[in-house]
This record gives C-alpha cells, structure tokens and sequence, in this order.
C-alpha cells in the first residue's frame, strides 16, 4: 500500500507482491518465484556490491532503476514498460530483456552476449540500441516507433521485423553465418549486411528501405565457391552521377541501391530491385526500364522482368551501385541489353534487312531462269 525498501534481499517464494503505483527499493537479490504484479510502479536496485534480478518467474515491470555501482545480473526474462534507467550496470547475457522506450541514465552500461534477446516492443519513440551490444542472439523490432543503432551490431539468431523500422544511421546491422531475417513489417534504414554460404542458386533477400518506404533488393548467385558477406543499402532520390549514366533522369526511379562484396567468389549474379509506385517520375514507363551500373563508369547488364515495381539485373559477375530507369533517346542500346518495348526495338531494322535480301535473290532467280542455257565449253 506504500514505497517499500528492503534493506536485504526481496524474495517472493509463492502468491503475488503487488507493487501497483509504488516503488520497491532493493538492495539485494531480487527472487521471484510466485508472482510480482505491478501497474505503473517501479523497482529500484540500489545496492552497492553486486545483486541479482532473477528467479522461476519472467518478470513484467513498469519502471525498472538500476543503482548499483557494482551492477545487476539478470538471471530470468525481463519486460521493461516503462523506463529503464542505468545509473549502474545492467547484464543479460543468455537472457531475454523488452523495452518499449528509450533507455535513460548511461545506456552503454547495458550489456549481452551472443545468446542474449532483445524485444523493442511498445510505442515509445528515440529507442536506440546501445554500443555496449555489439552481438546479440536475437533482435525483435514491434515498435510503431521502431529503433535505431549507436554502433555496429550483429545478430546471431532471428532478426525480427514486426512493425517499425530499424535505422542502422552510419552504422551496419549484420546478420550472422547462422542467423535470418523474419519480416511482417518494417525495414532496414541504412545498411544490412548477410553472410552468403558456398552453393548453387543461393538466393537472399535484403529488407532495405528508406524512412517510409520498404525497397528491397534480392540477390541469386549462380554459384558461390567462396563464402563472404555482402551489404546492401538503397538511398532516397537521384544518383549523384546519374547524368552520366544511360538512363533519363526526367523518367526514372527516384532511388538507388549499393551493393558491397566482402569476399564472396562467385560465377555470376542477378539482383531483383524493388521500388514503389510513388518513387517513379510522372510519365516514365516501368515497361520501359533500363538497369544502370556504375563500377567508377557506368555499364548496362541485361534487365528483364520488368513490372509496375520491380526489375531485375542479370548475369552479372560483381557488385557496385545500381539505378533504374528509361533510357535516354539519345543514347545507344548496350550488346548486353535487352531493348525495353517500343524504345529502340531493331525489330523493325530486321525484318527490312530480311526482305530486301528476299528480294533480291527472288529476282537473281527469275533473270536466271529467263536466260537460254548456254553449251559447256571445252
């Protein structure tokens, strides 16, 4: 019915502590095997050598302090939501840690290992993943706020995109040799970065956009004898260097993708780009498309499967920038492009050739045949 402090350690054997509205100062362990049940209070660790935040039962907390120096071991799966606030230490390692707004206090004094979970759940805005996480075994996204990074994180486990997006700023989010990617909602900002395994066909997806709009891209190798990693970004308007590309920066698509080898040996690779309807120019033909490289200058890979919202590069055998669009008028078709519908088709060119050269052995054949046939000679 009131703020409670325990000198010693708070430990809940069987039935319910109800905290409801108040806070609970501990300067001990904290050991909840019945149940703990509290509504928008607080539970605030204030010791001073070390204590322990564990126990048979997961925890569901609003506002969780931690003010020992020494720090705290989380021992069960926490749910924070409230406010987490580190004046001191927090670890999770091998455990499962939720949060649903930013961290306050120092939040590079929370810290995980390779096995540790961490949920971005709720709807609290300025969420930021803290540097002192640099690997974590799974990372769930289901915040309509989303996240972003501080640093550089790698994921081992599942990354979860449930709603929300995760915004890797400068920074890279990498998926682990043993990790994946579930998506329902939601997307990478920035750049994402996957291990590709040795094999035939291999195919991965990268759940990339921008601030609003999910552009994915997915990469299928012919075949991959040398494992490596390989990052993908897209970035919001024109490439810079578009105008010296073949593609009518008056009629293309609003955006552009990098993609990064990082020691892959491969024979050859197509890569599907998604765009969406609100990135493409007023007038510009998607039917129309052409795909632009540029390895310093620009090149032309052969492009098909063009729809409303997506184009694929095929047959190409390394990675750099990547823009979409139609092609200038006044530039040629590539020998490695397939011409877009109705935009430089040499169809027409052909089918005259073909005539005229039916034509004229038609009329070789008639003076042939009007010609009295002449003695051999000896």
């Amino acid at each position: 019915a009131a703020n409670l402090t325990a000198d010693g350690d708070l430990t809940v054997a069987a039935g319910a502590l109800v905290v409801g509205s108040n806070t609970v100062f501990v300067a001990g362990d904290v050991i909840v095997n019945g149940g703990l049940s509290v509504t928008t209070g607080a539970l605030d660790m204030n010791g001073l050598t070390g204590q322990t935040l564990g126990g048979a039962t997961a925890l569901s907390l609003y506002d969780l302090t931690i003010n020992d120096p020494a720090g705290v071991t989380q021992t069960t799966t926490v749910s924070v939501a409230g406010t987490l606030d580190l004046a001191g230490p927090l670890t999770f390692a091998g455990q499962s840690l939720s949060i649903a707004h930013a961290i306050t206090g120092t939040p590079a004094n929370l810290t995980a290992d390779a096995t540790a979970s961490l949920t971005i759940s709720g709807s609290g805005s300025g969420i930021v993943i803290p540097s002192s996480l640099p690997v974590l075994g799974n990372l769930w996204v289901a915040n309509p706020n989303g996240a972003a990074l501080a640093a550089p994180l790698t994921v081992e486990g599942i990354f979860t995109l449930a709603g929300g997006n995760l915004d890797a700023g400068s920074a890279v989010l990498t998926i682990g040799p043993s990790g994946s990617v579930v998506r329902t909602a939601g997307h990478v900002i920035g750049a994402l970065q996957k291990w590709v395994p040795v094999g035939s066909a291999v195919s991965l997806t990268f759940e990339i956009g921008d601030g609003t709009t999910y552009a994915p891209v997915t990469v299928t190798f012919g075949t991959v004898s040398v494992t490596g990693m390989l990052t993908a970004s897209t970035t919001l308007g024109e490439h810079p260097n578009i105008g010296t590309s073949k593609i009518d920066p008056a009629r293309d698509v609003n955006r552009w993708w990098r993609l990064t080898n990082a020691g892959i040996g491969f024979d050859t690779v197509n890569a599907a780009f998604t765009f969406s309807p609100a990135d493409i120019d007023a007038g510009a033909s998607p039917a129309a498309f052409i795909v632009g490289k540029r390895d310093g200058g620009w090149t032309e890979p052969l492009a098909a499967g063009q729809t409303a919202t997506t184009i694929t590069a095929s047959g190409m055998t390394s990675f750099s920038e990547f823009a979409v669009g139609e092609r200038r008028p006044d530039t040629p078709i590539s020998d490695t492009a397939a011409p877009p519908p109705g935009r430089g088709s040499p169809l027409p060119a052909l089918l005259v050739l073909v005539a005229t050269a039916a034509s004229v052995v038609r009329r070789a054949l008639s003076r042939r045949a009007a010609s009295p046939p002449q003695p051999a000679s000896r």
